[in-house]
Formats: structure tokens, sequence, C-alpha cells
């Protein structure tokens, strides 16, 4: 369901322009009649304006190819890693050259991974497991992929909206609503196919915001930083076709192609094995069919927190090197931001779940590479999904006790539970997905073992390790001066953003809780001695 406008976020329109336009294009001259909202209902519906495909067209037969998922990949929610990186952009002339470059580099992508031009869906014929997808594209999908659509942001009078306004503010990530600025939408309808790439380039006066929808099935965080850093180019598994595109041999390339996509199978398979013997120590829950739907988050509200770097840079050095703390030295950034959070934000939506007598503890699901997690690693170019979440769990009065607990507690409970997660426990997820029954639903295992409408429980995403703000795209505008998420508001959810340096200033976090609870939040001082800046 679409989210309601609200002031700040409804004054943008987006209008589709063609790239022959492009340098022509007077962003002040845009009449009132020429604005359009993108529809951003159907999934599978693609908007054909502005597209260019990844080779020149080409009349090839509708030979399909399929990749079959892992079974770590059916457990994936049906959703996209949304990503916008914005870039200044000089002249009119250079964001025409950037624009030609980024199409360039997409095409790069797709002929490096030719699924990536193919889409997400139930596996066919039915298997007798809900929830499993596989990957399907043709030959001709392949070569005629959109590419990247284009379209001019504009206010809604019309005029021209200023790169340099969105800077001063930060780039609010109101201002990136997923109807305005992405292909797709945010998530996906499991009963119907899904595209597993789209690529926008959103213009506005003096910058481009680059939109990237990725979908969860295909890869996951890691995968995306191999993406657009352009890393998937050069290692083992990226796809030669055969000829030249000039002169393509069809039979030869769909033959290729068939190979290429059993090998994909093939490497994928390594998630879905399990050992002989395998301890079930590990709860694991999934959505049943034959029982009622679980409740839906109502609509929240969502920001992005800059929280000061030297401040969590001295939390991190004062609890490694406390004397009375056992384990010394087990601290990292990433926890204690966490920890952080993680406290906070459970003291402001406490008040909303207390009238629920049954919620006694908090959890707090957090999503891992296992790459080199199993015992036998996944190489580090590997671009599936290869995701699997720990688990933090605390008592509710113990974490929410700013006197008796102190945050160096909650720290190494989550660093445990990042630790716990090994090839046992991985194989656990599997082992759950491989026999689950007709009416056990495997998709999205992470959201059906947290309860974030009626009770505490919450989900944080680092993504601090990506290189975003080196990803150049092959534009020629240097790295992104921003790195947002499409705005949502999925309350009990938190993303820590790419940091834009080695040192950083302050580190970004979007937060996304109800309104009630985020002003409960904001009005925390303890937690707001931290916070530098708020942006909505």
């Amino acid at each position: 369901m679409s989210e309601p406008a609200t002031p700040e976020a409804g004054n943008m329109k987006p209008i589709k322009s063609d790239e022959t336009t492009l340098s022509t294009l007077d962003l002040h001259a845009v009449s009132e009649e020429s604005l359009s909202e993108v529809d951003a209902t159907p999934v599978s519906s693609v908007l054909e304006t502005s597209r260019t495909s990844s080779h020149s067209s080409v009349d090839a037969p509708q030979t399909e190819h399929v990749v079959h998922l892992s079974s770590i990949e059916h457990c994936m929610p049906r959703a996209y890693i949304r990503i916008c990186l914005a870039y200044r952009v000089p002249s009119d002339h250079q964001l025409e050259e950037a624009i030609a470059s980024l199409r360039t580099f997409v095409k790069k992508i797709v002929d490096a991974k030719p699924y990536l031009a193919g889409e997400i869906m139930d596996v066919k014929p039915p298997d007798r497991q809900a929830g499993r997808a596989e990957i399907r594209f043709t030959t001709n999908g392949y070569l005629n992929y959109p590419s990247v659509e284009v379209q001019t942001l504009l206010n809604s009078d019309g005029t021209a909206i200023e790169y340099e306004e969105l800077d001063k503010a930060g780039l609010p990530p109101s201002r990136l609503r997923p109807e305005d600025v992405s292909a797709l939408p945010p998530n996906v309808d499991p009963q119907k196919s899904s595209p597993a790439l789209r690529v926008r380039a959103n213009l506005v006066k003096g910058g481009l915001i680059v939109s990237f929808y990725l979908h969860h099935c295909v890869s996951d965080g890691t995968g995306f930083d191999l993406l657009t850093s352009g890393d998937l180019l050069n290692h083992d598994y990226a796809f030669s076709a055969p000829t030249a595109f000039g002169d393509i041999d069809m039979s030869a390339l769909n033959n290729r192609l068939e190979e290429w996509a059993q090998q994909k199978t093939h490497i994928r398979q390594k998630l879905s094995g399990v050992p002989s013997v395998l301890h079930h120590t590990r709860p694991i829950r999934a959505r049943r069919l034959d029982q009622p739907a679980m409740p839906t988050n109502p609509p929240g509200r969502g920001c992005v927190l800059m929280v000061s770097g030297s401040d969590i840079s001295a939390l991190v050095h004062g609890l490694n090197n406390d004397p009375t703390i056992q384990s010394p030295h087990c601290h990292t950034t990433n926890s204690v931001l966490m920890a952080l959070l993680w406290r906070h934000m459970t003291c402001a939506r406490r008040p909303s779940v207390q009238h629920n007598t049954d919620v006694k503890t908090s959890k707090l699901l957090l999503p891992v590479n296992i790459r080199s997690r199993l015992n036998e690693s996944l190489p580090k170019g590997y671009f599936g999904a290869a995701v699997d979440f720990g688990k933090a769990e605390l008592n509710l009065d113990t974490l929410t006790d700013l006197r008796e607990t102190p945050l160096a507690r909650i720290s190494a409970v989550i660093r445990q539970a990042v630790v716990d997660v090994d090839d046992a426990y991985v194989r656990q997820m599997i082992a759950f997905a491989n026999t689950a029954d007709a009416e056990t639903d495997v998709h999205d295992i992470q959201a059906s073992n947290m309860d974030r409408t009626n009770g505490a429980d919450m989900y944080i995403t680092s993504w601090l390790t990506l290189r975003s703000y080196q990803h150049h795209l092959g534009m020629g505008l240097g790295g992104p001066e921003w790195v947002r998420k499409p705005w949502s508001r999925d309350p009990g959810s938190c993303i820590i953003l790419p940091r834009k340096s080695t040192k950083p200033e302050y580190y970004e976090v979007v937060v996304q809780m109800t309104e009630v609870d985020m002003g409960r939040l904001l009005d925390d001082k303890g937690f707001m001695s931290y916070v530098t800046r708020v942006i909505d």
C-alpha cells in the first residue's frame, strides 16, 4: 500500500525524458501538463520511456534460461536492496556524458551477469514448498535489457529542483520518495514475477541521483557493493559471450547462456547442502499458510541521524581498554553503535508495548555476511545472496536500565550474536528451508522470527563497510556526495549507512519508528547527546 504524502515529501514530481533531448533539456521550461506520476503499483510493469537497450535491438528467439536459487536465497525477503547515489554535475555537457557512461557501465554489468536481465518468480512447475523462487531470463531479454531509465525531477509547481538545495539539506530521505526516484516499488508480490535489477537516473539542476534496485533473492549488500564498484566484471564468474555482439551466433549464444545458467545454479548449491549429522539448537519459525496472516507494521517516520564519529570512537576505545571488562578488545564501531541504537530505541518504544504483558524481551536481528563463515568459504566475489541473521536478545528491564546495565554488556551480546553465525548455525537454516512442508512459507524468514508490530523486536542492517562513496559508476564525476536509501517508514528497522571516510566526522543511520516512538527518541537527551544532526 502506498504511503501517504507529507508536505515535505510531496513536492517532487518525476518527468521522464528521452536521452536524445538531454543536451537541450531546460529544467526551467517544463510545463505543468508535462508532469507525470510514476505508477508504482504492479512490480512487473516497466516504463518504456527513455530506455536504451544494453545492445542494439536484437530479434532473438525467446530461449529461456533458469538459475535455481540456493536454500538461503529462498529465505530472503521478496523485496529490493534500494540505494540512491547522489552526484554533483557542474555542467549540462558533463551530465550528457555521465548518462552515456552510466548506460555503458550498466550494459557491462548485465553482460557479465545475464540473469540481471531476468526476473524472479515462483518455481515452475509449482514446488511442494511455498515461497521458493528461481531466476528466469531469456536470450532476447538479455540482448535487449532496458539499461537505464532517465527522468527529470521537478518541484510540484514545475520549477527545477536545485542539487545545491538538496545538498545543504543533507539529501533528506523524504525528498527521495520511491514512487518518484525509482523504477520499481520497494516490495513485490510473491505471486508475480519481479525484475532482478533496475537503474534510474534522476536529473536535478546541477546534479544526478542514481537509483539502484537489486532483488534480495539475487544478491545482498556485499553483492550490491560488487555491482556498483564494477568488481564483478573482473572475477571468474563473469559471463563471456561466444562472439562479438556485432555478429551474433544465436545458437552459440543460447548454448553458452544455458551453460552459464547451469554453472550459476551449481555454484549456489553450496548454500543448499547440510551434513548428515546436524544438531538442531536454533529455533526457527516461518509463516504458516494455514494460519492467519501476520500483522503488518503501521506507517511510521523515517529519518537519517548523524551520530558523532568522535563520540563513537571514544566509546569504542573506552570499552576496549576498560580493565573491568572480562573480554577486552571485542567491541567494534558496529557493535557499539548498534548497542546505542538498540537500547535507546527500545526505551522509546517500550511505552507503546507495555500494554502487552507478554512482551518481556527485545530481540535484535542482525543480517550477517556468511561468505567467510562456512567451513568451505565462498569466494569474496560470490555475487549471490549469502546472508543469515544473528539474534541478540535481552530482557526489557535489563536493556532499558541505563544505571545498572553498562553499554559494554549490550555490545558484547551483539558481538556474540554475530560470532554465533558459523557453519553449523547457517546449516540449520538451510535444513529448515529444505524440509519445510507445503504449508510453510520459507520466504523472508528474518521477518517471521521477530515481532515489530506488537512486540519490541527490531533489526539493524549495517552497510558500514560498503565502499559506496568510492563508486563513480564510470561517469567521471568522482564518488557520490551522498548515499541514501529511498524514503521508507517501516518501524523497528535501522540501516547504518556507508561511511564517507576512514575517519568519519559522523556516522549516518537510517532510523524508522512510529511517529510517537520517534518523538520520544528525539526527546531522549542521553541519546541525542551523540546526535549532531537529524535529517527528515
